[in-house]
Parts: structure tokens; C-alpha cells; sequence
């Protein structure tokens, strides 16, 4: 197990903590081993002296000794002696004698403890390991009480000490005040346990665990102080969403079994075959221990062959610097991510050492002799600039660069130094910061900030972090421009409600913006992926990847995945191995950086898509609420790319292809551009035609030639059935840019279906250079005004009968009179009357016995204008028992 992961088992295993159960060690976790016990009974305290026997008490200031603690008479659980504190204020704390302790094994604890007549006071128990010159290397901290109803147990584990050098370890008993201290009241411990288990870590063959794909996996897995003569481990292999895709039961190799249990060692080395990309998680789990115990976890990723670039606008910010990674890692990492842009903290204080600096210097210059744009951060100060500040607890980042240039310049001017000439974008404050939010004239202390920061004048920019809920301010002098603007929101936006500020960011309020004098160079936009926990992984795949879309769409100039090591909401864990959303960001990245947005285009089945023009091809991201085909030509080279980049070419239906969509974004590559530019530039006059039927209507039908020369072809109109349309086809010869519109007349039959009906347009065109081509064009015509139209909402009862709710709406002002009547097959027919309904809305709702004999049936909803030509026609389908929908 990696030692990063023992703080996060240590907190799940404390949010698990039994209030009601009552038992020994053993009884909480089966299987462990007894390496200490203090019972608290009269073999502990053999010299009559009411103190536990090996047991010392803390001294210091916070630990006053005038607070009573002593072996109580036998009055604890099972005739033992708690130990007993009387409280009158300040701290108490107790540590146990030292007992042996490994790094090869897990450690459980329980304890149980009692308070009386406390309101503030909080009592916990601590494991703490040492190494073997008793020097503490790590405490380990149960959850705080602060009330209990009589005696109850508290747990620590299984936890892992992290520290090779572990040969230690003590128990401890804490009491310590809150916002207040009690003055009376009572605390009793007793019955302290400390076992221990086997311990099982899964390693992978590379330092941070991401493969090519085609690459062999190999997974070592190390057992250490286990008791078994021939263990065994479960082994599996799942993919993001917890699906099994290997498993297998594997006996370990003993070392050597005649080891003492604590040093005994087996391993074996796992190798799943043929693993396509993806993010993964390995499991192991001792075959007969308790679930949740002798267990290990590790992430790996599967990288498909993607090409990125560069020049893509998608980057990360790394707020916090690299955590516990080299700069060869964090460099490592980035170069496989898809980015184009990296921000860094660059503002270390005098204590950091030559290596330090030329480390961060070939980490940077790493980076930008590479094509990457480095972003030097400025957002947390050395310790000597909150010095000269008076060490305040908190050093706004707007108040710091405004204050006198002495208190902060000296400690930038080494840093400057070295990366002016090598850093052209600098930030001032973390990503979030609001405390540029309500400064006085900003662009004029921007412009006296920029001076100091760039005295020769070089092409640097220099920005500022900012919250989407704020207007940027006003000025009232001359209008100075800041580099960029970095914009975040917090709490995090959904992916629609950032379309909708991104839209005003590029309309309204950019205008606004500029004559209230503050205006930017670039908008950057900065994504906080949702927290784990919180969200389910599909949601939070699904949401990062649609915000990444929107920005990109909307053309911004950069876009951030902030804090990427962040243990929440990362898209890699704290030690740099993949997390559930890197893969997704990356497949998003490589295959959207670099291309410029291009609109969308109306696809058969409905689904939502944006396309994104590159050098030579389109890339187009889809996607649909429902699982569904979408079945077109897109290309003569189409291939379609899931979120884990796994490629495959789409199934042919003729020269049409496949495309499977769902509620997650999926690419397809090798668009033809010219194809798709072609279809955005078709469209009808009249988009909407009258609800008159058996009456010719003109419309016009406007084609624009997008291709990149002069064409000549056929366009056939493929209507639903029963319509007819005159004439139904045209010749065309267009030259570059040309654009033509032929008139064609619709007659409806007296049953076409009100609202969106689609049309297919087919093409076939020659004299392009690269051939002939056949495609088809989609769009829809909605017949009806659009002013006046129902709702219909279908659905059983529990006694299966079927309500049908037909919600009638006119958004106009005039009254109108329907008659309505729900045609149904072999049953009479029903009906309803509006009348006189003006600018809102009329429910009305059919009940039809034995609803269950209608499944897989077609009933109409017809309404006829009274004293007027309008009708209004719903085909209503019942497609099962459980849901009916309406067509």
C-alpha cells in the first residue's frame, strides 16, 4: 500500500466507528493479533499506587498537574479499574508503554471510554509509531468524543504505519478543551487493545503507473505478517465505473517460511493480458480475511495512441506546486496530458536552496523548449514577506501587491531574475481569489504593478484571478489592459449555466467591460472538477467533459483543470497516479486542443454534437440523454473514440456509418469538414409551414456550395410518408460560394403530425476534387404556427389504466375554440371542447380502461379549430406498462 493511502483508510475506518457494539478486539476485527492489552485490572498496578504500571503522564504549560488522574476502585467493565480523570480545565494526556511495531503490518485499535457531566471537553485516543530510538515518526488520531451514554468503543484502522523505519508504537489517552475548557466533570478509559494484521501492497513496474497501450502490465503484490502456510489473493481488475474486466486467484510465493510470522514476506506478480485504454483499479484481497481488511488498491492508466498538441488552449494549474513528486514526473505527466498551457507557483522565499531554484529553472525551461506555455504564479508568499505584514493569519492577495513596494518586491527580485526572460505570463493570486473584487480604479493599480513587475518592458502579461458572480469594475481614467483574466466560479457552475456566462462574457458585458474602461487581452477560464464522494463517477466524467466542450466551443483562450493533485477533486491522486477523470481529460485534450470551434450540425436521431475544425479533418463531439444510432456519412476515414480513447471504425450500413451515442460524450474523428460545412449551409426559407391539409404551400429550399470549389449534383427532398412534395428533386451546378434557392410546394395529408416533422435531403455530388459523394442533410419542419398546440402526457395507473393528460397551450392573445377528440383503435372515440382560451394554458385528461391492451398502439389527439382552418394532429405511441411516451 502506497503511503499516501494511510491517512484516507485511517478516515474511513473512523466514519465506520461503532457507537452501540460491544466486544473485544478480536470481535471488531477478525483475525487480528493481540500485540498489546491493558485491562486496567491489579497486575497493572503491582506497586499500589493507583497508576497504570509503564504508563507516563505529559508535562508542559497546557498540561496542568494539579488535574486528578488515577485508577479508579473496580467499578469499570468487567471489574477492571478505569483511569480516571477529574476535570478542572487545561490538557491531559497519558502515553503507554512502547510495544514492537512494523511497517510490514496493519494495526487495529479499540478502547472504551466513558464521560460524565462534560459540555466541552473532547477525549480521543491516539496510535503513535516510533522508530527505534523512540523517536515519534507519525500519530495516528481517533475521532473526538464529547459525550457518551455510559461506556462505548472507539476504533482506530486497519492503518498502515508509512515509515520503513518503523519499530515502535504507543498508545495514547487525550482530554482537551474546545472553544471552552470544563471545570468538573468526569472521563474514565479502560480496556485498550492494539492488534495487528497482515499487510498486503500492490506496486506497479513504473514509478507512476501509466501504459501505452499494447504495453505489458505487471503488478507485484507483497504480503507481510501473515500466519498462513499458503496464502492466496483475489486479484481484480475494474474499469472506472466498477466494472469486473479480469480477476483471478493466485497463491503467493513464501521467501522464506522460516521467518518469524511478523518478518514472513510472499509476492507474486500479476500480468492481465490485453487491456485496452482506460483508467483502471487493481484490487487485492487475502482469500479468508474480513472484508475491508488485508486489502491494497492501486490506479493505473491505459493510454490509446492520441496525438496532442502543443498549441491546445486546455492546460493545468498546479495551485499548490508538486506535492510529493520530482520535477521530472510533474514534467513527465504533462507531456502525456494533452496541455498546452501550465501554471506554477514561482514565488519561493530566501530559504530555498540553489538546488531547489536550478530544479524549478530546468523544470520550467523543460517545459516552455518544449511548446508548453508556463504561467509563473505569484499567489503565496515566503515567510519573510508575511513577516514584514506582522505574520497576519491571512494576506489577501490584492492588499499584499498594493501595499508599499518594500514590504513584497525584495523577495520577487531573485525570482524575477532568473525566470523575466523566460516566463512571459504571470498571475497574480491563485485561481478563485476574490480579492481583486471591489478595488478602486484596478486597471490603474494593475498598470503601477506591471511597472514594477516589468521595468525593461518586455512582452510579458501579467493577470489576475476573478469569479464569474462579480462585474468587472469601472474607471474613471484612461483604460490601461490587463494581460488575462482568469474567471472560476465557486461553488462550480454546471456546464449550462457556464455557456450562458461564457455567452455574456463574449457579448453584453466584453462591451460593457470596455467602456467601464477595463479591458483583457485573453478570458481564461479555470474548471474545478465535482469532488469525489459527493458525485457518482459518471457524473462527474460527464460534467468535466461537457464544461470542457463549452469553453472550448466558445472559444476562450485557455482552459484550466485546476489543482489536478488535489485529493478531492484531482485528476490525478496526491502521488501523481491516475485518477478516475485524467483519462477523460486527456481524450477530451489531445483530440479537441489546437481546433476551432465550428457549430453543430442537425444529425437524424436528434443527438446534441459540436464540431471542431482541425488542419485537414472535423472532429465532432456527441452525445444523447438516451442510448441510440445515429446513422449517417461523415467521411471516408471515420473512426469513433470513447472518453477512455478506445478507438474502433464504425459498422457501414451501405456507405453510411454507425455511430453508438449515449449520455456520454463520444468523439468521432475523420469528419470531412467540407461535407459538414455543406450541410450548416442548407436550410429552408419557411422553417415553419401553416396546419392546413390537402392545400399546396410554397417553401423555398437554399443551399449554399462550402466546398472548396465548383460543384454540380442532385438534391433529392424526402418527406414523411403520405406527404407530397413538388417537385421533389433539383439539379444544381454551383460555382465556389455560390448559392441557390428553388422553390418546391408541401401538401399535407389530413393526418401529418403537428410540430417537428424531419426531412431528409440527399446529395449527390460531382466535380469536386476529390470526387463524387453521396450524402444526407436533416432538418425539420414545424408545421403549425407555433402559437397555439398541446402537450400530451400518457400514463398507467396501478390499476393499469391509461391517463392520458392533454395539456392544450395558446401563447397568443386571441381566444380560441378546439374541438378536441382522442381517436382510439377499436374503441369509441373521446372527446373534449377548449373554448375561449387566451395566452395560457388548458388540462384535460382521457381515461382509458384496460390501458394495457393499447400497448405497442397508435392513438391520435386531433383538435380542429371551431369557426377557423387550424388542426392540429399528435400521433401518441404506448410503448410499454411502465412508461408511455408520446411521439
Amino acid at each position: 500500500m502506497h503511503c499516501w493511502l494511510a491517512p484516507l483508510l485511517i478516515w474511513s475506518s473512523l466514519t465506520g466507528t461503532g457507537t452501540s457494539q460491544d466486544g473485544p478486539l478480536e470481535k471488531f476485527f477478525p483475525g487480528a493479533a493481540t500485540v498489546f492489552h491493558c485491562a486496567l485490572d491489579r497486575s497493572w498496578d503491582r506497586n499500589y499506587d493507583d497508576w497504570p504500571d509503564g504508563w507516563q503522564r505529559r508535562h508542559g504549560s497546557d498540561y496542568p498537574q494539579h488535574v486528578e488522574v488515577k485508577m479508579a476502585e473496580a467499578s469499570g467493565p468487567d471489574g477492571s479499574r478505569p483511569l480516571e480523570i477529574h476535570l478542572d480545565g487545561g490538557r491531559v494526556g497519558l502515553n503507554s508503554p512502547s510495544v514492537a511495531a512494523s511497517s510490514s503490518n496493519n494495526y487495529v485499535f479499540c478502547g472504551r471510554l466513558e464521560m460524565e457531566g462534560t459540555r466541552y471537553d473532547e477525549a480521543f485516543f491516539t496510535i503513535t509509531f516510533l522508530d527505534e530510538a523512540g523517536k515519534p515518526l507519525e500519530t495516528i488520531t481517533s475521532e473526538r468524543v464529547r459525550k457518551t451514554e455510559g461506556w462505548r468503543w472507539v476504533r482506530i484502522g486497519p492503518v498502515t504505519p508509512s515509515d520503513p523505519k518503523t519499530r515502535l508504537a504507543k498508545i495514547g489517552l487525550h482530554v482537551r478543551p474546545t472553544t471552552k475548557e470544563d471545570l468538573s466533570g468526569t472521563v474514565r478509559f479502560n480496556d485498550f487493545r492494539l492488534g495487528s494484521l497482515p499487510r498486503m501492497e500492490l506496486k506497479a513496474d513504473r514509478p507512476l503507473p501509466f501504459y501505452r497501450e499494447g504495453r505489458p502490465i505487471a503488478i507485484e503484490c507483497r504480503l507481510s505478517g501473515f500466519s498462513q502456510t499458503e496464502p492466496k489473493v483475489d486479484l481484480v481488475l475494474e474499469d472506472a465505473f466498477g466494472q469486473t474486466v479480469r480477476s483471478e486467484t493466485r497463491r503467493l510465493e513464501l521467501k522464506d517460511a522460516s521467518q518469524p510470522e511478523s518478518e514472513k514476506t510472499a509476492s507474486l506478480v500479476w500480468k492481465p493480458s490485453k487491456v485496452g485504454p482506460g483508467f483502471y483499479r487493481v484490487r487485492a484481497h487475502l482469500v479468508g480475511a474480513r472484508d475491508g481488511l488485508c486489502t491494497d488498491q492501486l490506479t493505473l492508466a491505459v493510454l490509446g495512441p492520441l496525438d496532442g498538441s502543443t498549441e491546445s488552449e486546455f492546460g493545468w494549474s498546479f495551485d499548490r506546486g508538486k506535492g510529493p513528486l520530482d520535477y521530472k514526473q510533474l514534467g513527465d505527466l504533462v507531456a502525456q496530458a494533452g496541455v498546452g498551457w501550465v501554471k506554477y507557483p514561482l514565488w519561493y522565499g530566501e530559504s530555498a536552496t540553489t538546488e531547489e531554484v536550478e530544479s524549478l529553472i530546468r523544470f520550467c525551461d523543460r517545459l516552455s523548449l518544449t511548446g508548453y506555455r508556463v504561467v509563473g504564479l505569484l499567489n503565496t508568499p515566503p515567510a519573510e514577506v508575511y513577516r514584514r505584514f506582522g505574520n497576519p493569519s491571512v494576506l489577501e492577495t490584492a492588499d499584499l501587491f498594493a501595499a508599499d513596494t518594500q514590504l513584497w518586491y525584495p523577495s520577487l527580485d531573485a525570482v524575477l531574475k532568473h525566470f523575466s526572460a523566460r516566463i512571459l505570463w504571470w498571475q497574480l493570486g491563485r485561481d478563485g481569489d476574490r480579492s481583486f473584487v471591489g478595488c478602486r480604479d484596478l486597471t490603474v493599480e494593475l498598470a503601477r504593478i506591471e511597472k514594477i513587475l516589468n521595468p525593461q518592458g518586455l512582452d510579458t502579461h501579467i493577470g489576475i484571478p476573478w469569479d464569474w458572480m462579480f462585474r468587472f469594475p469601472t474607471t474613471s481614467t484612461e483604460r490601461p489592459t490587463v494581460g488575462f483574466v482568469s474567471i472560476r466560479s465557486d461553488p462550480t457552475m454546471t456546464h449550462t449555466e457556464l455557456a450562458d456566462c461564457l455567452k455574456r462574457t463574449d457579448s453584453e458585458d466584453r462591451l460593457r467591460r470596455n467602456e467601464n474602461g477595463f479591458t483583457s487581452d485573453q478570458t481564461w477560464v479555470t474548471l474545478a472538477p465535482l469532488a469525489k464522494g459527493e458525485y457518482t463517477t459518471l457524473t462527474r466524467v460527464s460534467d468535466l467533459v461537457r464544461r470542457m466542450i463549452v469553453a472550448k466551443g466558445e472559444g476562450d483562450s485557455a482552459i484550466f483543470a485546476t489543482d489536478p493533485l488535489d485529493e478531492k477533486t484531482g485528476l490525478l491522486e496526491p502521488d501523481g497516479t491516475p485518477g478516475e477523470l485524467y483519462v477523460p481529460f486527456r481524450t477530451t485534450a489531445m483530440l479537441l486542443g489546437g481546433t476551432k470551434a465550428a457549430g453543430s450540425i442537425q444529425l437524424p436521431g436528434g443527438s446534441q454534437n459540436r464540431l471542431f475544425l482541425g488542419s485537414q479533418t472535423a472532429t465532432m463531439v456527441v452525445w444523447n440523454t438516451q442510448s441510440c444510432e445515429e446513422v449517417l456519412y461523415l467521411g471516408k476515414d471515420v473512426r469513433q473514440i470513447d472518453l477512455w480513447g478506445a478507438s474502433e471504425k464504425p459498422k457501414l450500413q451501405g456507405d453510411r456509418q454507425t455511430i453508438r451515442v449515449g449520455p456520454l460524450p463520444t468523439f468521432v474523428t475523420g469528419v470531412d469538414p467540407e461535407i459538414a460545412r455543406w450541410r450548416q449551409g442548407v436550410r429552408f426559407a419557411n422553417r415553419k409551414i401553416p396546419a392546413e391539409f390537402g392545400k399546396p404551400q410554397a417553401n423555398r429550399l437554399i443551399v449554399e456550395n462550402r466546398f472548396p470549389s465548383g460543384v454540380n449534383g442532385l438534391v433529392r427532398i424526402v418527406t414523411p410518408k403520405s406527404w407530397k412534395t413538388t417537385p421533389a428533386e433539383f439539379p444544381f451546378e454551383l460555382a465556389y460560394q455560390e448559392t441557390f434557392a428553388e422553390g418546391f410546394e408541401v401538401t399535407l395529408p389530413d393526418f401529418s403530425k403537428t410540430g417537428k416533422n424531419r426531412l431528409r435531403l440527399d446529395f449527390e455530388i460531382h466535380g469536386d476534387e476529390k470526387g463524387d459523394c453521396r450524402f444526407s442533410v436533416y432538418r425539420q419542419l414545424y408545421v403549425g404556427d407555433g402559437l397555439v398546440g398541446i402537450d400530451v402526457f400518457p400514463e398507467f395507473t396501478p390499476s393499469g389504466q391509461l391517463l392520458v393528460t392533454q395539456r392544450f397551450w395558446n401563447r397568443s392573445r386571441t381566444p380560441v375554440d378546439f374541438q378536441c377528440v382522442l381517436l382510439v383503435p377499436g374503441r369509441q372515440r373521446l372527446e373534449t371542447r377548449v373554448t375561449n382560451l387566451a395566452d395560457g394554458e388548458q388540462e384535460t385528461v382521457y381515461r382509458l380502461n384496460d390501458g394495457k391492451s393499447l400497448l405497442g398502439k397508435t392513438l391520435w389527439l386531433r383538435a380542429q379549430e371551431i369557426r377557423g382552418t387550424r388542426q392540429l394532429n399528435y400521433p401518441v405511441r404506448i410503448h410499454q406498462l411502465q412508461e408511455a411516451i408520446y411521439e
